[in-house]
């Protein structure tokens, strides 16, 4: 019996202390109400993907490119030759470019290159003699870049360069006696050209472009007496097809 009575006063005890204990928070003369809270689950936006473009970045781009001319820009002639076009090699540019985010979608930058050319021909069907023409130039264009949209995997693009050339053209014979020349040129240069950007990760985009491509060398005559062979030079209109990369920073 002594035990019986002892816990029945430590429980008396226990519901004397913690009531007050379980109503404390609520006002005197309110009884206590359940939560109305409601679990919402957060729905999480997903990651976004690589750009093709930033606004406000600076983008360092590689390229190289050729264009496959309509017409050659050398030809030879003679009194007893006849008449042949140069069109064993096609001209190739190497070019290093930086160019601004001005928006998005949209780029303007500068770029330098490295053009080479060279190609020859056969004088005379009877003989192994060539004429042989070599141009190196180094073009300075502005670059204006535009995207049509942003993507995680490619979007089509628009790109237009124009600037100015300058370098050495050489012409020379493989006839003994012959007669070298080597003179300075200076050309207008541009393109004009549609592909695809494609983001290879968040800092890296490849680009691939086809259109057409000027080079304005001025009409010139190259005539060597030993050989009675004239070469003339004249502009390159051609096919122009361009591949690069470039890195945003």
């Amino acid at each position: 019996m002594p035990s019986f009575r002892r816990s029945s006063k430590a429980l008396s005890l226990a519901l004397t202390v913690g009531a007050p204990m379980a109503f404390a928070q609520a006002p005197r003369g309110e009884t206590s109400r359940p939560s109305t809270s409601v679990f919402r689950p957060v729905r999480e936006e997903p990651a976004e993907g690589p750009k093709t473009g930033q606004a406000g970045s600076w983008n360092l781009g590689l390229a190289l490119s050729t264009a496959i001319p309509f017409s050659s820009p050398f030809e030879i002639s003679g009194t007893a030759i006849p008449t042949a076009s140069f069109r064993f090699q096609l001209p190739v540019t190497a070019a290093i470019g930086l160019l601004y985010g001005w928006t998005d979608r949209f780029d303007v930058g500068v770029e330098l290159g490295l053009e080479s050319y060279g190609s020859k021909v056969q004088i005379s069907p009877s003989t192994q003699d060539l004429q042989i023409v070599e141009m190196t130039a180094y073009p300075v264009r502005a670059l204006f870049r535009y995207r049509f949209g942003q993507s995680e995997t490619f979007v089509p693009e628009l790109e237009l360069g124009a600037g100015y050339a300058t370098g050495k053209a050489r012409i020379s014979s493989t006839i003994v006696g012959s007669k070298s020349f080597e003179e300075n040129v200076g050309y207008l240069t541009g393109h004009a050209s549609g592909g695809v950007a494609v983001a290879w990760n968040d800092e890296t985009t490849l680009h691939a472009q086809a259109g057409a491509s000027y080079s304005g060398l001025s009409a010139k005559k190259y005539a060597d007496p030993a050989t009675a062979a004239t070469t003339s030079q004249k502009a390159i209109l051609g096919l122009f097809v361009r591949a690069g990369l470039s890195y945003r920073f």
